[in-house]
């Protein structure tokens, strides 16, 4: 399970494709830090072009660190997450 999510991972970066990512599986597998890894990752300014993962050092990571990117949205079913507020996200990611 993991070796394959990280190798599909890894394939994303190495490829430069940033298509739409949904994390789903049962609690506590670490969802929520793979998605927060990954954003960190794919909005890094310091790592290498086909890294998979961040500089630690950069701007934008250092805001990560410091929980202060506004632009970035985690939901899930903590949040009361419904195939309604899925379906409302992917029409508002349209735009």
């Amino acid at each position: 399970g993991r070796d394959a999510a990280v190798a599909a991972v890894k394939e994303r970066f190495g490829a430069a494709r940033h298509t739409p990512l949904f994390i789903y599986g049962p609690d506590g597998v670490g969802k929520k830090t793979f998605a927060r890894a990954y954003a960190r990752a794919f909005m890094c300014t310091g790592r290498a072009e086909a890294d998979y993962l961040s500089c630690g050092r950069c701007g934008v990571c250092m805001a990560f660190d410091n929980g202060v990117l506004g632009y970035v949205e985690l939901e899930g079913a903590a949040h009361g997450s419904s195939l309604d507020s899925v379906r409302g996200w992917l029409r508002d990611m349209k735009y």
